[in-house]
């Protein structure tokens, strides 16, 4: 049954709806947690390269989900979730605010007439093991001024969440036990993996042409490698092919290579510069490695574009090594 409160809505005309749906590759169960576990919340909510200071959550209708988080100025910034609804695994609705260290409401702090409440509602539904949350906000209790400046923010709204969904993404990816998927800042990607294989059978995985093609990039994607010259210097030149036909190529420098170690490039695309940097590392556990890739963009905006395929592809490239290491070892 929900379990819901009776407080009302508003007594003034509501704002436009603000919309936003996300496809998140984890199961319900997953999903819902990260979003009602305290714990959870304080691993994945805000915006990258925001420090969560504080985190209090009280899940039930007029519950609160308070938190605090530090900005890399050293500012700190308060929030706050009302709870107004709940049914578990199904919807969360709830008023958000900006707020203090008390739990007071608070006006944004770059945005003086921006509506002191916002009226969220989540909708959580599974399928076929993932899980697609449909996200809405309405304005309430505010001037026509504060909606009109609610309506015109939908463009920064939906580029503020993207980055905060990228964090649940790489919780998400963390808790299924795989891959850790960190975020130093906005202009960086850690993806770490352990897989199994000794890291001499794991580092010709990544640099012999023949061994390559057969798992490099997300599902469904094969491989036209024209050159993989692994030095110093070297060029590694390929070009991916979708599901769809789509071909995508490639160009890759390499600018650092110890073997069985390390390996660091630059990639990017025939005649533009780099779109970003790449250092994999290869460590040594008995018969497992563990693969530290780390990607470094030049921008933040560059970056947010990576992200928008590197985790998936990060995550489907390396069931597909892990399942080409698999096949290598039954056949010595």
């Amino acid at each position: 049954m929900p379990v819901t409160s009776s407080q009302a809505i508003s007594s003034t005309p509501l704002s436009k709806e603000f919309s936003l749906t996300r496809v998140l590759h984890a199961p319900l169960e997953m999903v819902w947690k990260a979003w009602t576990d305290v714990d959870s919340l304080a691993k994945w909510w805000g915006p990258a390269g925001l420090e969560m200071i504080s985190v209090k959550l009280d899940l039930r209708p007029g519950g609160l989900f308070h938190y605090g988080m530090r900005g890399p100025d050293g500012k700190v910034m308060w929030g706050k979730f009302v709870f107004r609804e709940i049914v578990p695994k199904q919807k969360l609705a709830y008023v958000v605010s900006f707020s203090d260290e008390n739990g007071g409401a608070q006006r944004h702090p770059m945005a003086a007439g921006w509506p002191l409440d916002i009226l969220c509602t989540i909708l959580f539904t599974e399928k076929e093991g993932q899980t697609i949350l449909a996200m809405t906000g309405i304005a309430i209790n505010a001037t026509e001024a504060e909606r009109a400046l609610f309506e015109g923010g939908f463009a920064g709204m939906e580029q503020g969440f993207g980055g905060t969904f990228l964090q649940l993404d790489a919780f998400l990816a963390s808790s299924r036990g795989k891959d850790l998927v960190q975020y130093p800042n906005d202009t960086e990607m850690v993806f770490t993996r352990v897989v199994d294989g000794p890291v001499e059978m794991v580092y010709k995985a990544w640099t012999e042409p023949d061994r390559v093609a057969k798992w490099w990039g997300p599902k469904g994607f094969t491989n036209t490698i024209h050159e993989m010259d692994v030095r110093v210097g070297g060029v590694w030149r390929l070009d991916m092919h979708g599901p769809d036909g789509t071909s995508y190529p490639n160009l890759i420098q390499y600018t650092e290579v110890v073997k069985n170690e390390s390996l660091k490039w630059m990639h990017g695309l025939p005649d533009q510069p780099p779109l970003f940097h790449a250092e994999v590392k290869f460590i040594a556990q008995g018969n497992k490695t563990k693969i530290i890739h780390r990607m470094i963009c030049g921008s933040a905006e560059q970056c947010a574009m990576v992200k928008g395929y590197g985790i998936d592809g990060h995550r489907e490239g390396w069931d597909r090594l892990e399942a080409e290491l698999a096949i290598t070892q039954e056949a010595r």
